[in-house]
């Protein structure tokens, strides 16, 4: 009895300071991610540049005025082969709009799959519409600093038979969805809370079944 007692304290103690943390911006990270954006457009700027002094000769189809790529097209020769080469940056998470957008495409792709959708369907049935709005709240509360959301986000999840498994495709999805559409330093954010999220449900879930009867807090 002592030594049960003794974990349950500790797990209770652990799922405090793991929800402390999740409050908390990381100084740190974000100057590492401003690091690494700052890294990225110097690349492209570099790259720009260097397009914009490339030599084309025999690569350049011959223009009509028999210049080779000598002439006025030549140059737009070059810099169409210099920016073919430029990885096409996407933007950062900074609006609603944005978060709306992540939300919605990341929801289209969780109800057409076949492991968590029935799950996802089951519990919202027709209330997708106000799961959507709760949903564009808790992340606009957690990346943009505009306190909207209001709620417990483990408590709905308690009643749903989750496995690990299913944290595995959930985390899979919503990494696919982000990356598609954005990169920065919000979206590394989002990536990262939504990864200590499941980890988190996924103790608090394998705690709670263990000491069912009590309270889900």
């Amino acid at each position: 009895m002592f030594s049960k007692s003794c974990e349950y304290a500790i797990r209770a103690v652990l799922f405090i300071a793991q929800e402390t943390m999740e409050e908390r911006r990381t100084n740190l990270s974000a100057i590492v991610y401003q690091m690494w954006t700052g890294l990225e457009r110097l690349r492209c700027r570099a790259t720009l540049s260097a397009a914009s002094k490339l030599c084309c000769g025999a690569q350049c189809p011959t223009t009509d005025d028999g210049t080779n790529g000598s002439g006025h097209a030549g140059r737009r020769c070059r810099m169409r082969s210099g920016l073919s080469q430029i990885r096409v940056m996407k933007k950062d998470i900074e609006t609603l709009e944005d978060i709306q957008l992540m939300v919605n495409r990341f929801y289209e792709v969780v109800r057409k799959d076949e492991l968590i959708g029935p799950l996802f369907d089951n519990i919202i049935q027709d209330r997708w519409p106000m799961h959507l709005e709760k949903m564009y709240r808790f992340w606009q509360t957690i990346l943009l600093d505009e306190r909207t959301y209001q709620g417990t986000p483990f408590a709905p999840h308690a009643v749903m038979p989750l496995e690990l498994p299913h944290f595995e495709r959930w985390l899979d999805l919503f990494q696919t969805t982000l990356t598609e559409h954005y990169e920065g330093i919000k979206a590394n954010e989002a990536l990262w809370r939504a990864e200590k999220m499941a980890e988190m449900f996924l103790i608090k879930l394998e705690h709670y079944r263990k000491i069912k009867g009590n309270a889900i807090i």
